[in-house]
C-alpha cells in the first residue's frame, strides 16, 4: 500500500514532478456562472417547446405541464392565452428558435434577452390544422426568468416584446 500525504508536487505519468493545483476561485465562479446561464437558456427553451405542446393534450393537463417550466404572472397569461386561442378554435403549430444575446444573472433571478425565430410556427384551426399564421423570423423578446424555491429549476415568470428589431 503507498500513501502520500502532504506533497504539493506530483510525479506525472514520465516520473517526473508536476504541480497540481486546485481551481481557484475565479475559475469556480467563471463555471457556476457558465453552467447557471445553461440552465436559464435550458429552461427558456423548454417554456416555448411547452407552449406548443400543451396545447394538443387534454385542457385539464395544461396548468401541471406549464407549471413545470413558468410561473407566475407568466403561468396565468399564458393559460389563458391557450384558453382563448381553445375558445376561438385555434391552436398552435410548430416550434421557435432561440437565439439568446444576453443573460443577466442575479442570485435566484435572470434576465434572458432574444431574436427568436418563430418563422416555422404559427396558429392554425383546431379542427382542420390548416395554418392561419405564420411567425415572423426576428423576434425582439425579454423573458424575465426565477429559480423555484420549491424544485430549485429556472422557470419563467414575464415574457415581455419590446418591439423594434433585433
Amino acid at each position: 500500500m503507498l500513501v502520500i500525504a502532504g506533497c504539493d508536487e506530483m510525479p506525472d505519468r514520465d516520473g517526473h514532478d508536476s504541480d497540481v493545483q486546485a481551481p481557484t476561485s475565479s475559475e469556480l465562479t467563471t463555471r457556476t456562472e457558465q453552467n447557471d446561464r445553461a440552465a436559464v437558456i435550458e429552461a427558456y427553451d423548454r417554456f416555448w417547446a411547452r407552449t406548443h405542446e400543451v396545447p394538443h393534450e387534454p385542457e385539464s393537463e395544461w396548468e401541471e405541464s406549464m407549471a413545470q417550466v413558468a410561473v407566475d404572472p407568466q403561468l396565468s397569461t399564458t393559460l389563458q392565452g391557450m384558453r382563448f386561442q381553445h375558445e376561438d378554435g385555434v391552436t398552435s403549430y410548430g416550434h421557435v428558435r432561440s437565439r439568446v444575446s444576453e443573460v443577466e444573472i442575479d442570485a435566484d433571478e435572470a434576465v434572458v434577452v432574444d431574436c427568436q425565430d418563430a418563422s416555422e410556427s404559427g396558429q392554425a384551426d383546431l379542427d382542420t390544422g390548416e395554418r392561419k399564421t405564420v411567425g415572423v423570423e426576428r423576434n425582439p423578446i425579454r423573458a424575465r426568468m426565477e429559480r423555484d424555491t420549491g424544485d430549485g429549476r429556472w422557470k419563467v415568470a414575464e415574457i415581455t416584446y419590446p418591439g423594434g428589431e433585433c
